[in-house]
Protein backbone atom coordinates (compact mmCIF):
# COMPACT_ATOMS: atom_id res chain seq x y z
CA UNK A 1 0.00 0.00 0.00
CA UNK A 2 1.31 3.41 -0.95
CA UNK A 3 -0.48 6.73 -1.21
CA UNK A 4 1.16 10.14 -0.95
CA UNK A 5 0.86 13.78 -1.89
CA UNK A 6 3.88 16.00 -2.41
CA UNK A 7 4.71 19.37 -3.95
CA UNK A 8 5.85 19.08 -7.57
CA UNK A 9 9.15 20.89 -6.96
CA UNK A 10 10.19 18.28 -4.36
CA UNK A 11 9.42 15.37 -6.67
CA UNK A 12 11.00 17.12 -9.68
CA UNK A 13 14.27 17.58 -7.79
CA UNK A 14 14.19 13.96 -6.59
CA UNK A 15 13.60 12.54 -10.08
CA UNK A 16 16.02 15.05 -11.61
CA UNK A 17 18.90 13.67 -9.56
CA UNK A 18 17.98 10.11 -10.54
CA UNK A 19 17.52 10.90 -14.24
CA UNK A 20 21.14 12.03 -14.55
CA UNK A 21 22.29 8.51 -13.66
CA UNK A 22 19.65 6.05 -14.77
CA UNK A 23 16.43 5.59 -16.74
CA UNK A 24 14.91 3.08 -14.32
CA UNK A 25 15.13 2.79 -10.55
CA UNK A 26 14.02 0.48 -7.78
CA UNK A 27 12.23 2.62 -5.21
CA UNK A 28 12.00 1.16 -1.72
CA UNK A 29 8.99 2.42 0.20
CA UNK A 30 8.35 2.07 3.91
CA UNK A 31 6.53 3.93 6.67
CA UNK A 32 9.47 6.37 7.07
CA UNK A 33 9.68 7.46 3.43
CA UNK A 34 11.18 6.58 0.06
CA UNK A 35 14.73 5.35 -0.54
CA UNK A 36 16.52 4.91 -3.86
CA UNK A 37 20.03 3.58 -4.40
CA UNK A 38 21.13 3.63 -8.01
CA UNK A 39 24.28 3.55 -10.11
CA UNK A 40 24.90 4.63 -13.67
CA UNK A 41 25.29 1.91 -16.34
CA UNK A 42 29.11 2.19 -16.23
CA UNK A 43 29.13 1.85 -12.41
CA UNK A 44 31.09 5.08 -12.06
CA UNK A 45 28.59 7.25 -10.19
CA UNK A 46 26.17 6.33 -7.42
CA UNK A 47 23.31 8.06 -5.69
CA UNK A 48 21.71 7.18 -2.35
CA UNK A 49 18.55 9.28 -1.98
CA UNK A 50 16.06 9.37 0.87
CA UNK A 51 12.84 11.35 0.79
CA UNK A 52 11.51 11.33 4.34
CA UNK A 53 7.75 11.23 4.93
CA UNK A 54 8.01 14.74 6.41
CA UNK A 55 8.69 16.04 2.87
CA UNK A 56 5.18 14.97 1.87
CA UNK A 57 1.90 16.78 2.45
CA UNK A 58 0.33 13.39 3.18
CA UNK A 59 1.97 9.99 3.30
CA UNK A 60 0.70 6.47 3.97
CA UNK A 61 2.74 3.39 3.10
CA UNK A 62 3.66 -0.13 4.01
CA UNK A 63 6.90 -1.91 3.09
CA UNK A 64 7.17 -2.45 -0.65
CA UNK A 65 9.35 -1.74 -3.66
CA UNK A 66 8.52 -0.41 -7.12
CA UNK A 67 10.46 -0.33 -10.35
CA UNK A 68 9.83 3.08 -11.92
CA UNK A 69 10.69 4.46 -15.35
CA UNK A 70 12.21 7.78 -14.26
CA UNK A 71 11.96 9.32 -17.72
CA UNK A 72 8.20 8.69 -17.94
CA UNK A 73 7.66 10.08 -14.45
CA UNK A 74 9.69 13.14 -15.43
CA UNK A 75 7.47 13.68 -18.48
CA UNK A 76 4.40 13.89 -16.24
CA UNK A 77 6.15 16.18 -13.77
CA UNK A 78 7.18 18.61 -16.55
CA UNK A 79 3.50 19.53 -16.82
CA UNK A 80 3.34 20.56 -13.17
CA UNK A 81 4.16 23.97 -11.74
CA UNK A 82 6.51 23.98 -8.73
CA UNK A 83 3.71 24.71 -6.25
CA UNK A 84 1.29 22.09 -7.66
CA UNK A 85 0.48 19.09 -5.52
CA UNK A 86 1.23 15.71 -7.04
CA UNK A 87 -0.54 12.65 -5.70
CA UNK A 88 0.89 9.18 -6.07
CA UNK A 89 -1.05 5.98 -5.49
CA UNK A 90 -0.08 2.35 -6.00
CA UNK A 91 -2.70 0.23 -7.78
CA UNK A 92 -1.90 -3.30 -6.59
CA UNK A 93 -4.42 -5.03 -8.90
CA UNK A 94 -2.92 -3.57 -12.07
CA UNK A 95 0.64 -3.12 -10.75
CA UNK A 96 0.66 0.55 -11.72
CA UNK A 97 1.45 3.84 -10.09
CA UNK A 98 -1.26 6.46 -10.55
CA UNK A 99 0.11 10.00 -10.74
CA UNK A 100 -2.27 12.97 -10.47
CA UNK A 101 -1.16 16.51 -11.26
CA UNK A 102 -4.04 18.98 -11.09
CA UNK A 103 -6.62 17.61 -13.58
CA UNK A 104 -4.16 15.23 -15.31
CA UNK A 105 -4.04 11.54 -14.38
CA UNK A 106 -1.35 9.17 -15.64
CA UNK A 107 -1.29 5.45 -14.95
CA UNK A 108 2.24 4.14 -15.34
CA UNK A 109 3.10 0.46 -15.50
CA UNK A 110 5.80 -0.54 -13.05
CA UNK A 111 8.99 -2.37 -13.94
CA UNK A 112 9.81 -5.79 -12.50
CA UNK A 113 12.40 -5.25 -9.75
CA UNK A 114 13.59 -8.86 -9.56
CA UNK A 115 16.39 -8.14 -12.05
CA UNK A 116 17.41 -4.87 -10.41
CA UNK A 117 20.25 -5.19 -7.95
CA UNK A 118 20.58 -2.82 -5.04
CA UNK A 119 24.07 -1.34 -5.01
CA UNK A 120 26.03 -1.54 -1.78
CA UNK A 121 26.81 1.88 -0.38
CA UNK A 122 30.49 2.00 0.57
CA UNK A 123 31.31 2.89 4.15
CA UNK A 124 33.42 6.00 3.69
CA UNK A 125 35.27 7.57 6.57
CA UNK A 126 35.89 11.00 5.09
CA UNK A 127 38.13 13.57 6.80
CA UNK A 128 35.70 16.49 6.44
CA UNK A 129 32.04 17.39 6.38
CA UNK A 130 30.72 20.44 4.57
CA UNK A 131 27.20 21.83 4.78
CA UNK A 132 26.36 24.24 1.98
CA UNK A 133 23.30 25.66 0.34
CA UNK A 134 22.79 23.95 -3.03
CA UNK A 135 22.19 27.33 -4.66
CA UNK A 136 25.60 28.62 -3.48
CA UNK A 137 27.38 25.48 -4.68
CA UNK A 138 25.56 25.66 -8.01
CA UNK A 139 26.49 29.34 -8.42
CA UNK A 140 30.17 28.60 -7.75
CA UNK A 141 30.27 25.74 -10.24
CA UNK A 142 28.51 27.80 -12.92
CA UNK A 143 30.94 30.67 -12.34
CA UNK A 144 33.89 28.31 -12.78
CA UNK A 145 32.61 27.05 -16.16
CA UNK A 146 33.96 30.18 -17.86
CA UNK A 147 37.46 29.30 -16.64
CA UNK A 148 37.68 25.50 -16.80
CA UNK A 149 35.73 22.29 -17.21
CA UNK A 150 37.34 20.81 -14.06
CA UNK A 151 36.56 21.80 -10.49
CA UNK A 152 38.42 20.89 -7.30
CA UNK A 153 36.45 21.12 -4.07
CA UNK A 154 38.78 21.50 -1.07
CA UNK A 155 37.81 21.51 2.60
CA UNK A 156 40.16 22.64 5.38
CA UNK A 157 39.76 23.97 8.92
CA UNK A 158 39.96 27.46 7.40
CA UNK A 159 37.16 27.06 4.88
CA UNK A 160 35.68 25.35 1.86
Amino acid sequence: MFEATVKANVLKEFTGVLSTLTDEAKIVINEKGIVVKAVDPAHVAMVDLTLNKEAFESYSASDMEMGVDIEKLGEVLRLAKAEDSVSLKFDKEKNKIIVNVENLTRRMSLIDTSGMSEPKVPNLNLPAKVVAKPSELDKGIKASESVSDHVALIASPDGF
